[in-house]
């Protein structure tokens, strides 16, 4: 029994995903980085002050909270933005994978080597949808390259 191979996430991307990964990688990022700044600020402050015995206008048990929370919050805000990053490397991939195939196939029936019709994965319901237009035009254009006109 032959398993489907398993692509790599990070070293197939193509030019098309990187650019929409990006679009949201970057933003995101910035926003990380500000809540984590805040957040170890904060925490560091009600340490500080903790810890020199002065007064802060907190309860003994948010103080005891932010004191212990604050470090892993800012590991699990980390976490959860690596896993959004994958997420979003696959989502592109899914979405946009297809067009680094097709547009070599595209020129090959352009070109005359080829007269096969274009395809998609199977579950890919967005190329498909497409590719059902597009192949409206390839039987076209194949069929007008027969008649030699």
């Amino acid at each position: 029994m032959a398993f489907p191979k398993k692509r790599k996430i990070f070293s197939t991307s193509n030019p098309y995903e990187v650019r929409y990964v990006l679009l949201a990688f970057l933003p995101g990022l910035l926003a990380l980085l500000s809540l984590a700044v805040a957040l170890l600020y904060v925490g560091g402050q009600v340490v500080w002050v903790v810890r020199l015995g002065h007064h802060i206008n907190f309860s003994e048990a948010v103080i005891a909270w932010i004191t212990a929370w604050y470090r892993p919050v800012i590991i699990l805000l980390c976490g959860l933005y690596v896993l959004s990053v994958v997420w979003a490397f696959n989502m592109a991939r899914n979405v946009l994978g297809a067009f680094t195939r097709l547009i070599p196939e595209m020129d090959a029936i352009i070109e005359g080597r080829s007269q096969k019709l274009l395809t998609a994965r199977p579950g890919d319901r967005l190329a498909q949808e497409l590719l059902k237009r597009i192949n409206v035009f390839v039987r076209s254009y194949i069929a007008h390259q027969k008649s030699g006109q």
